[in-house]
């Protein structure tokens, strides 16, 4: 479970001064186990801050955020403990061009010393499996170099480099499936569902693309087990709202 109590975030003028908070009213927000919940918004909205605190990858003004038993108090330690919670799909790739592309992939299990990584790299491989004909076949683009690869190829290796990790029961995605036509975003969404289900992860993805939410419910429902539920917010006004009962396509 990831929860944050009354937090917010206030920004310093160009005087230095801490000007108005991020958000009109303090936000509260409970991730449990087996969700997968959308937070969805304009640019600009705040939604990536929500992330970024919520990961404590910045630090909030006020409020308080735990990780399972772990309760945030500062960067450093969080850093360090960040991989045995959530794993992270950012909006930029983060590669090490000097590393293969299956290195790439390996590197924070490597970090975070876990094992059995080479198997879980062999089901993604099975995963990520789009046929002869496609060009982001995991399979095919651990022989390429990292450099060489397009923006979806790159994403489909992001994502994998997440997905291998074992420890995290969150996955946070920053704007995931942005590098796909709607034919390959469905695909790749519904692969990713099935992989969460499967290693009872759940995932917290931030996003523009509003159709994503509109048929989150019956995504999960068709590719989760039955035990997973589907929660959608956005940022309105500066205030985190609740949408999961509004606008959901249950055909």
């Amino acid at each position: 479970m990831i929860k944050a109590t009354n937090l917010n975030i206030q920004f310093k003028d160009e005087n230095g001064k801490l000007g108005d908070a991020l958000f009109r009213k303090n936000v509260s927000l409970t991730l449990n186990p087996k969700e997968i919940v959308l937070l969805y918004g304009s640019s600009g909205c705040g939604k990536t801050t929500l992330f970024q605190m919520l990961s404590h990858l910045i630090d909030s003004t006020s409020g308080n955020i735990s990780w399972n038993e772990y309760k945030i108090h500062n960067l450093n330690d969080s850093n360090k403990q960040r991989f045995k919670y959530i794993s992270m799909i950012y909006s930029v790739f983060n590669f090490i061009e000097t590393l293969s592309t299956e290195d790439n992939i390996l590197l924070p299990a490597l970090f975070a010393k876990e094992k059995d990584y080479m198997n879980r790299l062999k089901d993604l491989t099975e995963l990520f499996d789009f046929g002869n004909d496609s060009n982001i076949n995991l399979k095919d683009l651990l022989q390429k170099d990292i450099s060489s690869l397009s923006n979806g190829q790159k994403e489909i290796i992001t994502i994998s480099r997440a997905l291998l990790m074992e420890e995290s029961s969150f996955v946070f995605a920053d704007e995931m499936l942005r590098s796909f036509n709607e034919e390959l975003e469905k695909k790749v969404w519904e692969k990713v569902l099935q992989y969460l289900s499967k290693h009872n992860k759940s995932l917290f993805m931030i996003t523009h693309k509003k159709h994503i939410g509109e048929t989150l419910k019956q995504n999960v429902q068709n590719n989760c087990s039955s035990d997973y539920k589907a929660r959608i917010f956005t940022i309105r006004n500066q205030e985190l709202i609740e949408e999961t009962n509004k606008g959901q396509n249950n055909d």
